[in-house]
């Protein structure tokens, strides 16, 4: 029998301070072109307040009864995130003439051909001011119960098994936001901070002047009602689209029978699941900016899969080789359901629900060589090839060009028409015991995978191409060191990522192609370098110092658009070291 719970809460707090230039035309140098001033500058300040909670308990037992095994379980997991992004924006200078200079296409620059000062804090005024305290809550329950009849037929041996299991979900999502105008007179110069960053991003852009929450806060408390009204109209608009409720139940029952033939095992099985969704949003209806009226929209999605498997393992000395097959399904993100709109001031982008999302349906193809070693390792080789029938697309990028939202970037979950994905994997994990001395702790843990697809879009979709599915890394590989001896334990690795496609953007005939600034948003290629230890202290009873290094490279994290000369964002976190001490009933190992 079991008991285990979980709790934890996180305050993701932070503050950001963004200068935005609006490059208009680029100016020639020397600046010669009047025209060319069109450029202009903002400033956002962003307090980031949102606070996560995550809670489980989960319960169970299994019992063995002669031949037969009894498994049951029962989990309750709760998860709530509020809280939220208040900002405060000012306009900045409006004649600016920009010139750009990508010969480091990693940092472009976008040197000021007609000396404005772009970071002269009087020539900032305040424009907007903004609150959030979002609330998202979710919560699962799930049991499960299942009986394992193990059998002899003659030489042969088996196993029957039986089961259900149950798992009903609730997520909902209440926006909470109060847009401000401003009458473009209280410059940023009055409410300026003294934080300051000598290496902001490597040295390669100014770090400009910036504001003091603190003082924006005494400043907007000063002028509310006066040069600082509320725009209710703002506020419904962008906040009831976001309001929704959703609901999951899935239901499912299996059967599954394994017998061996001497050096064959064959498994065989069927599962059924009944999958009920509902939920509820908000149609929100406006007369071009301004708000009209909410109308509740309801909807349900009911369907029921069956799906078989079937897997054949046959041995012959230190070798397996398996095959299978089997039938899947992976439902939708339920909180794409909903007819939500959740916008993004800061990026201009908003994610829109999608109430047709339908489940995606996949049969699966997989064969896999196996070699054991002596003393203790595996080598294993395979290959697998999926084909999907109504794949899901998610964060599909499109232009809005009319409406509330004209000017933002739009990103949809989707359905795609087919897909497949067709693979290689293999894998080499070896205890080293065999080298003399000390080395003989030494051990090795390596895989790679190459993988190549191919997705279709709807008709009327925009593009006729087949690229690869979202977030599939052509190549990915791992490779570890381990060390294990008289109570030591170390691990040194590194993992491999390609660059993959994140969302979908380019469109038949996009000017540069596919390769170029309307291409699709691709995820950089990531290799990072991680280490952790463990030592059991001696006489400790069962204490454990332990310590992590993750990220010892600070790998770029970030998105391009068509290709690496076109980037979007680039993030670094730096490193993270973590220290701590772990006591268990174990006994220290000799």
């Amino acid at each position: 029998m079991y008991l285990r719970g979980l709790f934890s809460h996180f305050n993701d707090f932070g503050q950001d301070w963004i200068y935005s230039p609006s490059v208009g035309t680029f100016g020639a140098t020397p600046a010669t072109d009047p025209a060319a001033s069109d450029g202009n500058m903002g400033f956002t300040h962003v307090w980031r307040r949102p606070e996560q909670r995550i809670f489980s308990v989960a319960a169970g037992a299994r019992h063995d009864i002669g031949t037969t095994i009894i498994v049951y379980d029962l989990s309750l997991g709760q998860g709530r995130q509020i809280g939220g992004f208040p900002r405060a924006s000012f306009n900045g200078p409006s004649n600016v003439q920009f010139g750009v200079d990508t010969s480091h296409p990693f940092t472009p620059q976008f040197p000021v051909l007609n000396n404005v000062n772009i970071f002269d804090p009087s020539a900032y005024v305040l424009d907007g001011y903004q609150t959030q305290n979002n609330h998202n809550y979710e919560r699962d329950v799930t049991g499960s119960f299942s009986v394992i009849r193990q059998y002899n037929i003659g030489t042969h041996y088996g196993s029957f098994e039986a089961g259900s299991k149950v798992r009903d979900s609730r997520k909902s999502q209440l926006d909470n936001q109060h847009f401000f105008d401003a009458d473009d007179t209280l410059p940023l110069s009055s409410v300026l901070g003294t934080f300051r960053d000598p290496n902001f991003y490597f040295g390669k852009y100014q770090f400009g002047p910036i504001s003091d929450w603190n003082k924006i806060l005494t400043l907007f408390n000063a002028n509310l009602g006066s040069t600082i009204t509320p725009n209710t109209n703002k506020d419904l608009l962008r906040s009831m689209p976001n309001d929704y409720i959703t609901s999951e139940r899935v239901s499912a029952g299996y059967a599954m029978n394994t017998i061996n033939f001497g050096p064959v095992r064959l498994q065989t099985g069927v599962r059924i699941e009944a999958t009920a969704e509902s939920f509820l949003g908000n149609h929100v209806f406006s007369n071009g900016s301004k708000y009209l009226t909410t109308v509740p929209v309801r909807g349900n999605h009911d369907y029921i899969d069956v799906l078989p498997s079937v897997q054949l393992q046959y041995s012959f000395g230190a070798n397996k080789i398996r095959a299978a097959y089997g039938m899947g399904i992976a439902r939708p993100n339920f909180a794409d359901l909903p007819p939500f709109i959740t916008e993004d001031d800061k990026k201009n982008t908003v994610k829109v629900g999608n109430p047709a999302l339908r489940p995606t349906r996949a049969n699966n193809y997989d064969i896999l060589f196996e070699r054991y070693l002596k003393p203790a390792g595996v080598i294993q080789f395979g290959a697998f090839y999926k084909d999907l029938r109504n794949p899901i697309y998610e964060n599909v990028e499109t232009d809005i060009t009319t409406g509330t939202f004209a000017g933002f970037q739009q990103f949809q979950a989707i359905n795609g028409p087919r897909a497949h994905i067709t693979g290689i994997e293999m894998t080499w994990q070896q205890h080293l015991s065999f080298l003399s001395g000390p080395m003989n702790g030494t051990g090795v843990r390596a895989n790679y995978s190459y993988t190549t697809s191919q997705a279709g879009f709807p008709a009327g979709f925009g593009r006729t191409d087949h690229p690869a599915l979202l977030r599939q890394a052509p190549n990915n590989w791992n490779f570890d060191l381990t060390y294990d001896k008289k109570g030591f334990a170390g691990r040194i690795g590194a993992t491999h990522n390609d660059a993959n496609i994140f969302a979908y953007n380019f469109q038949n005939g996009a000017d540069g192609g596919i390769k170029g600034p309307n291409g699709d948003v691709y995820l950089y290629p990531h290799t990072q370098l991680d280490a952790q230890a463990s030592y059991w202290i001696p006489n400790g009873h069962g204490l454990q110092a332990v310590v992590s290094l993750l990220n010892l490279t600070n790998e770029v994290f970030g998105f391009y658009q068509g290709s690496e000369r076109f980037p979007i964002q680039r993030e670094f976190y730096d490193r993270t070291v973590s220290f701590g001490l772990r006591w268990t009933l174990t006994r220290e190992p000799k």
